[in-house]
Formats: structure tokens, sequence, C-alpha cells
């Protein structure tokens, strides 16, 4: 949930144009809302998505990513300017980060 956090608040800083957060604490209300999604959604959609995964190698996983944030977006307070451009990037970029994090933060 920090790297989470901690991606939110970075991606608003440096993406000002693509994503707009009003306050540190909705930002990490909307990181505690993507780690239950990826906890509890996301996995549910990969289950279902899996033909559709075999087909494009697993890149349809990037696109299930992109509809997690685009979920939270409508949930909290987080603005997302593009639907789809700025979701997909937000999602790689945020998996990134998280990655670092999570290696940085054991």
């Amino acid at each position: 949930m920090i790297a989470n956090w901690i991606s939110l608040i970075t991606l608003s800083t440096i993406l000002k144009d693509w994503i707009f957060i009003e306050s540190p604490l909705i930002a990490l209300l909307a990181a505690f809302i993507l780690t239950l999604a990826n906890y509890i959604i996301k996995p549910i959609l990969m289950v279902l998505a899996i033909p559709l995964n075999v087909i494009t190698l697993g890149l349809f996983t990037l696109i299930i990513n992109a509809f997690i944030v685009y979920l939270v977006s409508i949930y909290t307070g987080v603005t997302i300017a593009n639907f789809f451009p700025a979701a997909f990037c937000i999602a790689i970029v945020i998996g990134i980060v998280n990655s670092i994090l999570r290696k940085l933060l054991k």
C-alpha cells in the first residue's frame, strides 16, 4: 500500500496533465483501494481472461491493470484525463515503481 501511495503521489507530480490528485490523503485512500482491488478483483479478472491472455501472450494483463486503475479513479478523488492511454501508462508506471520499491523496502 505504501508503494502504491508513493507511486500515485509521484505520478501526480510528474504527469500533471494525465492524473490529478487533490490531496495526499485522497492519494492514500486511492492507494488503499488500489491495493484491495489488486488482491480481490484482479485475480478474478485474470481467471476470466485466461483465453485472451493466451492469445495475446500475456499482454491483456496490461489492459486489466489499466481497467483497475480506472476503477480506482472512479471511486476516489483521482482524476485521469484520457481514459485508456493515461490509465494504461499509469498502470505500467505504477507496476514498475511498485516492483522497485518492494525490492528497496525488503
